[in-house]
């Protein structure tokens, strides 16, 4: 099961950058929180971006739990 999880593409260095550090922030929220203890605000605030940021290039949490976990079967959140 693909779906797109990207909500824009970066287009400059920094922005992948940006993604990638979200990214990041959502495996470390991910493993230290649990799926049920997963906000987008604390995967902000790791990232050290606004929420804003997250959900520029993430639609929301199942999205942003793809680009993590594109394999995982729980896609009721």
């Amino acid at each position: 099961m693909t779906r797109e999880v990207l909500r824009t593409t970066p287009k400059q260095e920094r922005g992948e950058f940006t993604v990638d550090a979200i990214r990041q922030a959502a495996v470390d929220v991910y493993n230290e929180r649990g799926r049920d203890r997963f906000t987008m605000q604390a995967v902000a605030n790791t990232a050290h971006v606004s929420i804003g940021t997250v959900y520029r290039y993430f639609k929301d949490r199942v999205a942003l739990l793809d680009a993590i976990h594109p394999d995982r079967e729980d896609v009721k959140l």
